[in-house]
């Protein structure tokens, strides 16, 4: 253990002997924040590291560990693609590429704007700045203030000296526009221990805060509840703006858009160009750095679009879609692209904080569907299911949720791995089934907690859905009946028939005990009376309530969780331009059994052969037996094999 007086002394030791750190010898680091008694830094990969005193959380490891002496891995960003990282006094923040704001550590001031005063040991998301265009963060010892694209300024945490320009000393727990700034565009923040600083557009400095020893600028030593201008002597000035914070004229942020995605495109293009072996290798390592890290293909293909990734919620996920698309067709040809992507999906977060680490999920949809295309391995599928599988509950809710993804990214993983050329029972289709229970938690149909039961009505339509998706014939023993309902036809009497012989003979007889051609014989006998009729009226009401009840009330709510699933997947616009009866054989095929075929295209494993003692003793017992034993002897060892 140490003590606040060793852990300073040994700030000081090691402040006058410069020593590079050795944890960063191998990985370019791109910006480095300080705080009191802790420091931050952010690789060029979007990795966040942290080391220093840990007494208040603010190197975000979730340990209760006093001091950390070498960096260690901030794994709650790991999936966040950050591009700023700011350190105040006790506490942290992360910037990602979208605008999202990530805080961590002392909070006695509200100073993480999370509208408490809790102390946080892991990053944590600050939704009251979601959609802000923030771009800057800046903190002092007990509060910070963000900027945004369009030069609003907010502030929270420690108002003792008026450094949050409100015209008040309160603290702020949550962020809290500057409403004196309103009609001027700030383009610079900064925060010093207790006072702000701010600049216009219009070159014009503004300060609040304490004014002890002259900070403010204003010649005056008191303290300042609102920004009033910096009182500069005459003469010509220049003013350094940081890039990060910096906003663009309306003309450059205007092109920013094409000339990133022309970037994206020539370097998809250097990529998949022919080149010689040393070229390859340079290329090679590209590939690898690119995905290799879930944080920068996190911030790969946004829609940058007037600013449309700013905007990124659970039902927006900030990708432009069509270029993920043209990228990854011709991405594919490399080998090494999904290579890299398979070995980094066991690495992935399993609970990423914010929805911008979920973008990895939807970028692997679109993969996964130029891998369908193209008809390659269901490696890539299995991993992917793998990596889903290991997602949280909350996260794999976000990615039910998505108007982005609805379901496509397991709709395409199991639609690679159920293909024929690839379908086998292994944990990988498992997974996905298991998957789906967690993104579609919720009956639309009936209730917002349905049982079970329900829930696998709905999965098993999915399920089925996929499998006309990808054109698999499966064994799907349900009558026509079910076909019918799927397209809005309504079931008869033989439907029943087919399904319950029983039940559809004694309705018939019911029908032909008081049918019409009966009532007429009985009057040409003199043996009818009127009574005849509305007997015959009330057995075909009787007949018609059963068939709507075995086929309608009974199945209502199963059968609706089952064609929701169903049309998840399908368009209902194409699957009723069939018939039922051409539906039930795209989907189940028709039964024509070639046993002589199937003999001779048989495969044997291990010691076993077509002249072995035991296959020739099965073949001869085999072909003893009548069509329906033979069929229903491979049905029971597909099921028994398939069984999963």
């Amino acid at each position: 253990m140490f003590s606040q007086n060793e852990v300073k002394m040994k700030c000081v030791f090691f402040a006058v002997c410069f020593r590079p750190i050795t944890a960063f010898s191998r990985t370019p680091v791109s910006q480095v924040a300080c705080g009191s008694q802790h420091s931050v830094a952010l690789t060029k990969d979007g990795q966040v590291y942290t080391w220093g005193v840990d007494s208040r959380g603010q190197l975000g490891l979730g340990k209760k560990t006093p001091v950390v002496h070498s960096p260690e891995q901030v794994r709650g960003l790991c999936s966040v693609p950050v591009v700023e990282i700011t350190a105040g006094g006790e506490q942290s923040f992360g910037l990602s590429v979208s605008g999202s704001v990530f805080s961590w550590g002392r909070n006695h001031r509200g100073q993480l704007g999370l509208g408490d005063t809790e102390d946080r040991h892991t990053p944590t998301h600050v939704h009251s700045l979601d959609m802000k265009k923030t771009v800057h963060v800046s903190c002092g010892e007990d509060h910070t203030a963000v900027l945004t694209k369009d030069g609003a300024v907010f502030t929270f945490g420690s108002g003792q000296h008026g450094q949050l320009g409100h015209n008040s000393f309160r603290d702020e727990l949550r962020p809290r526009l500057v409403a004196e700034f309103w009609g001027s565009k700030v383009t610079q923040v900064a925060c010093g221990r207790h006072h702000t600083l701010a600049l216009t557009e219009s070159k014009k400095i503004y300060s609040f805060g304490c004014g002890e020893q002259g900070q403010l600028g204003r010649g005056k030593k008191n303290h300042r509840a609102v920004p009033l201008p910096v009182q500069l002597p005459p003469g010509n000035y220049t003013y350094v703006m940081n890039e990060r914070s910096h906003l663009n004229d309306d003309n450059e942020e205007s092109n920013s858009a094409t000339v990133t995605q022309l970037t994206v495109d020539d370097m998809v293009n250097k990529w998949t160009s022919e080149c010689d072996s040393n070229s390859w290798k340079n290329t090679k390592h590209e590939i690898q750095r690119t995905f290799s890290s879930a944080s920068t293909v996190n911030k790969s293909f946004l829609d940058r679009s007037r600013d449309k990734h700013f905007q990124t919620s659970s039902k927006f996920c900030g990708l432009d879609f069509t270029a993920v698309q043209r990228a990854f067709t011709k991405l594919l040809q490399k080998d090494q692209v999904e290579a890299t992507i398979i070995h980094l999906l066991p690495t992935l977060n399993p609970a990423p904080v914010g929805v911008e680490g979920l973008r990895i999920y939807l970028l692997l949809n679109e993969l996964l569907h130029v891998v369908q295309e193209h008809k390659q391995s269901s490696k890539l599928a299995e991993a992917v299911a793998a990596a889903v599988h290991r997602l949280s509950a909350d996260s794999l809710r976000v990615l039910g949720t998505s108007h982005c993804s609805s379901g496509t990214l397991m709709w395409h993983a199991l639609s690679v791995l159920m293909s024929p050329e690839t379908f086998r029972p292994d944990s990988a289709v498992k997974n996905m089934l298991q998957v789906l229970q967690y993104m579609y938690n919720v009956s639309i149909c009936y209730s917002y907690f349905p049982t079970q039961e329900h829930r696998r009505y709905f999965l098993f339509g999915v399920l089925c859905g996929m499998a006309l998706y990808n054109q698999s014939i499966i064994h799907l023993p349900f009558p026509l009946a079910l076909f019918k309902k799927l397209l809005d036809v309504k079931p008869s009497l033989d439907d029943l028939t087919e399904f319950s012989p029983s039940v559809g003979q004694c309705l018939k007889s019911i029908l032909e005990e008081y049918s019409e051609e009966r009532h007429l014989k009985a009057l040409a006998k003199g043996t009818s009376n009127g009574s005849m009729l509305i007997v015959q009226q009330v057995a075909k009401e009787f007949v018609d309530a059963y068939i709507n009840y075995a086929f309608k009330a009974s199945v209502e709510r199963v059968f609706c969780e089952f064609k929701r699933g169903f049309f998840q997947v399908c368009d209902p616009a194409v699957v009723k331009l069939f018939q039922p009866d051409q539906l039930q054989r795209v989907l189940v095929g028709t039964e024509v059994n070639d046993w002589t075929k199937l003999k001779q295209s048989t495969v044997y494993k291990g010691q076993y052969s077509t002249n072995h003692p035991t296959i020739l003793m099965f073949w001869e017992v085999f072909d003893e037996l009548t069509e329906d034993q033979k069929t229903a002897l491979l049905r029971k060892c597909f099921i028994e094999i398939y069984t999963f």
